[in-house]
C-alpha cells in the first residue's frame, strides 16, 4: 500500500510540474507602441521629402532602406546581452538601434557607403537613462559606455550627455590596427537595392 501511495505522490507531483510548466508561459499583452498606418505614412512621407531626397542626392546609388534581422538572431542577440549583463549585474533598460553607413572602403564593395544601423544594450548610467554599454567590457555593477569605448578608436560619440571625468581627460592615442571585440549587432539583411 506504501509503495502506491509513494507512485501516486510522485506522478501527482510530476503531473503538477508539467501543468505548471505549461500554464506559466510569459503572458503576452498587446504592446503599447504599436503605430498606425496613418502615422507609419506620415513618417514614411517625411523621409522621403526629408532623408531620401539628401541620401539620393549624395549617393551614385539608391541607398539602403529595409533592414531586416532574422527573428531568430535578435531573439539570440538580445538573450546573449542578458546573459552578460545578469553576470555584470547591470539591468538593461532597452536595446539602442543606433544609425550608421558602411565605409567607402568596407571589405564586402557592395555594402560600401550604404546606411545601415547597428544596435546595443541601453542602461542608465548616473541618472541617464537609455546611455548605450557594451556588457562584455563592462566590469560588475560597473557599465562601459560606447562613448568611453569609441575613445579608444578616436571617435567622440556626442549623443549621451552622461561623462566620466576620468574618461573626458584619457587621450586619443590608439593605432590604426588596434581593434576590440563588441556585443554590437548588425550584419542584417539590407533593402534595395541589394
Amino acid at each position: 500500500m506504501k509503495k502506491i501511495n509513494k507512485i501516486t505522490f510522485l506522478m501527482l507531483l510530476s503531473l503538477s510540474t508539467l501543468s505548471s510548466c505549461i500554464t506559466s508561459e510569459k503572458k503576452v499583452s498587446k504592446p503599447t507602441n504599436l503605430l498606425t498606418y496613418k502615422e507609419i505614412s506620415s513618417m514614411l512621407r517625411q523621409y522621403d521629402t526629408t532623408k531620401k531626397r539628401f541620401l539620393d542626392a549624395n549617393n551614385t546609388k539608391e541607398d539602403a532602406r529595409i533592414i531586416n534581422i532574422p527573428l531568430e538572431q535578435l531573439k539570440n542577440y538580445i538573450a546573449y546581452v542578458e546573459k552578460l549583463s545578469r553576470e555584470k549585474e547591470i539591468d538593461i533598460t532597452g536595446i539602442n538601434f543606433i544609425m550608421s553607413a558602411y565605409p567607402a572602403n568596407y571589405s564586402d564593395s557592395k555594402l560600401q557607403n550604404y546606411q545601415t544601423f547597428f544596435y546595443m544594450p541601453a542602461t542608465t548610467i548616473n541618472g541617464e537613462d537609455r546611455v548605450s554599454f557594451d556588457p562584455l567590457h563592462s566590469s560588475v555593477g560597473n557599465p562601459k559606455s560606447l562613448r568611453e569605448l569609441l575613445l579608444d578608436f578616436n571617435y567622440n560619440w556626442g549623443y549621451d550627455s552622461y561623462k566620466n571625468p576620468t574618461m573626458l581627460k584619457r587621450q586619443m592615442l590608439k593605432s590604426s590596427d588596434f581593434d576590440l571585440e563588441s556585443s554590437a549587432g548588425n550584419k542584417n539583411h539590407m533593402s534595395p537595392p541589394l
